[in-house]
């Protein structure tokens, strides 16, 4: 493993022994800093020969989009973007060291454009907020008895974890989407065997 101090972005030229060790050191140095990572850009299938990469970006990295070339006069609603075009980016690369293979940290472009978040605000950003299974299980037994999102929660808070409503909201929305996805297959299955 790298020889980084705790809770500081990944230098240049440090070495990783896997991309999970990479990504959770990276957004663990951005939380300290006060900001999140989000992928900008890979190649982790060793696409047309070219070597694995990964880069990550500031979460107000690039600018918004206009994929439907609309003007601003014509627009219906205001363009709402957390977007502002900051630079930061942490680029790392696979390379080979004696029979293994490590990622190596080989670009950091550290300056952002807008004011990062004090250690209160960090948990406004959905990459420095998750549930671990305690939680999920917690929330599983809450759901069943019938209560509220808020509630739900509001007992995820309470329990150690940090967890805002919209985040049960979206666990909720996974959960759904995977049932829907197991019924649909059972229902296929049952067709092919019928048949």
């Amino acid at each position: 493993m790298a020889a980084e101090a705790v809770n500081t972005v990944p230098g240049i030229n440090s070495e990783w022994p896997s991309l999970e060790a990479f990504r959770s050191a990276a957004q663990a140095g951005a939380k300290a800093e006060g900001f999140a990572f989000s992928t900008r850009d890979s190649n982790l299938k060793d696409y047309r020969g070219k070597h694995k990469f990964l880069t990550l970006q500031c979460t107000k990295g690039r600018h918004w989009f206009n994929s439907h070339g609309l003007k601003e006069e014509a627009r219906k609603r205001r363009r709402l973007t957390k977007r502002e075009g900051c630079p930061v980016a942490l680029r790392v690369v696979e390379q080979k060291r004696g029979n293994d293979f490590v990622w190596v940290v080989n670009q950091y472009i550290a300056t952002h454009n807008h004011q990062l978040l004090f250690p209160t605000q960090i948990h406004s950003l959905p990459q420095h907020r998750s549930l671990n299974s305690d939680h999920v299980t917690l929330y599983r037994k809450m759901t069943l008895s019938g209560s509220s999102t808020c509630s739900i929660a509001t007992a995820i808070n309470l329990s150690g974890g940090l967890c805002l409503p919209k985040d049960v909201r979206n666990l909720r929305a996974r959960l759904r989407v995977a049932l829907n996805v197991s019924y649909l297959l059972q229902s296929i299955s049952r067709v092919i065997c019928c048949h």
